[in-house]
């Protein structure tokens, strides 16, 4: 029994196939390329976009008060204290450093108050907050020779007020407007309450 020779393809089918390889392997290699490519230049928008959104963490503040005092009567008092607000979280969580003055006839108060504050912000102008935190005085008082004996005392205070952000590269320059309470627990129980009002800047 005689076997049969191994079939083979056509000369001619064998050529068209191997071009068509050929042909199809440059498509391929260049579609990867234009992938890749745009691959790259999503990536690389996205980190320019980052770099846009550059969120500001600091706040510092200067403002005027007027102060009320109510210990079995009311004075009226003025000053002005510096602040410094650091975003915890941002848009949420802030950790605010108050340094104040009140100098008046007789007794010079230096309040320096750490608070926590919850901001919420519904607009890119409008950022009011509401706090809570504790408070040390540190009193001054005139003595018969002129000079100051100083004292110290603790409270505990509550803050609420906003932001007015109005000038500037993305709003950086604004207002600060504060409502302070101060429950004092030493040496009897007085109550202190304060208005601030003063430019402020982020940064």
């Amino acid at each position: 029994m005689k076997r049969r020779p191994p079939t083979r393809a056509p000369t001619h089918v064998a050529i068209a196939s191997w071009l068509a390889l050929c042909l199809a392997n440059p498509s391929e290699a260049a579609a990867e390329d234009n992938n890749s490519n745009a691959t790259g230049g999503e990536a690389a928008g996205k980190e320019g976009d980052g770099e846009e959104t550059d969120e500001a963490l600091n706040t510092i503040g200067v403002n005027g008060a007027v102060a009320f005092e109510f210990d079995g009567g009311v004075s009226v008092g003025g000053g002005g204290n510096v602040s410094y607000e650091r975003e915890l979280i941002p848009k949420d969580l802030q950790m605010e450093l108050v340094f104040g003055v009140g100098p008046n006839d007789n007794i010079l108060n230096i309040p320096i108050g750490l608070l926590f504050t919850h901001a919420w912000v519904p607009n890119e102008v409008w950022e009011p907050d509401v706090g809570l935190g504790g408070t040390v005085t540190i009193e001054g008082e005139k003595n018969a020779s002129g000079r100051r004996d100083f004292t110290a005392r603790f409270g505990i205070t509550f803050v609420t007020g906003t932001h007015i952000w109005l000038w500037g590269t993305d709003r950086r320059w604004g207002l600060n407007l504060d409502l302070v309470y101060t429950l004092q627990v030493t040496r009897g129980v007085s109550h202190e309450l304060f208005l601030a009002f003063g430019p402020s800047v982020r940064f």
